[in-house]
């Protein structure tokens, strides 16, 4: 493991300790209120912890290159997992929490948590060098190259853009009938155009791209 890696790592125990912490002082009272023991919450999320970071060791130990083949099954597992919190007939499987449908089994799992997994392990397979996406975006990106730096995978140049609006000041949809990629690519625009007008629009700043890089663009 890097330096960089093991940085992250050691941020990442003490930020847990001091969300343990936290929860404890916070949910204590709340725990007796309901006739459980003080440290009832806190054992529950602890038991999480330990769970991720026997999870967390054992990925640590997995060689990068054989966990990109994981790639494609990961990224189906994700979707697979996400569309069970959006229809209708799964709302057993994936009940409402607080008001939204976020978890799976209670909240036992969070898919969007392993679709940043998913999406990680498949740029590295895909060789993405360049990933281009809102700014709304910025915290995952700290999340993305945090796993990359813990699994060992490279890691892209990640650029930010503005929100692209239309004249009403929303944000640009494809459920709005927002023009895709694939649309300006069938009515003759290149690669370069659409990156282009990309640069242009969202005042991205961006590095060199190397020859043969890769880019996933995600406005």
């Amino acid at each position: 493991m890097s330096t960089e890696a093991r940085l992250l790592a050691a941020l990442t125990v003490a930020l847990v300790v001091f969300g343990l912490a936290t929860l404890y002082s916070a949910s204590a009272l709340v725990a007796l209120q309901q006739g459980r023991p003080g440290s009832y919450f806190f054992a529950r999320q602890g038991e999480g912890v330990l769970a991720g970071l026997v999870l967390f060791a054992l990925a640590a130990k997995w060689d990068a290159e054989r966990l990109e083949r994981w790639a494609w099954p990961l990224m189906y597992i994700s979707v697979a997992l996400m569309l069970l919190t959006v229809l209708p007939f799964t709302e057993s499987l994936a009940p409402r929490v607080n008001g939204s449908r976020r978890f799976v089994l209670g909240t036992a799992l969070q898919p969007s948590e392993l679709g940043k997994l998913a999406v990680v392990v498949d740029d590295a397979a895909q060789g993405v060098t360049h990933v281009i996406r809102g700014a709304d975006l910025r915290d995952v990106t700290s999340i993305h190259r945090l796993l990359q730096a813990l699994l060992g995978l490279a890691s892209p140049t990640y650029r930010h853009h503005r929100l692209l609006t239309d004249a009403a000041g929303r944000r640009l949809a494809k459920r709005d009938g927002a023009p895709t990629i694939a649309a300006l690519r069938a009515g003759g625009a290149t690669p370069q155009s659409v990156l282009r007008e990309l640069d242009a629009l969202a005042a991205v700043v961006d590095a060199a791209m190397p020859a043969g890089g890769h880019r996933r663009a995600t406005p």
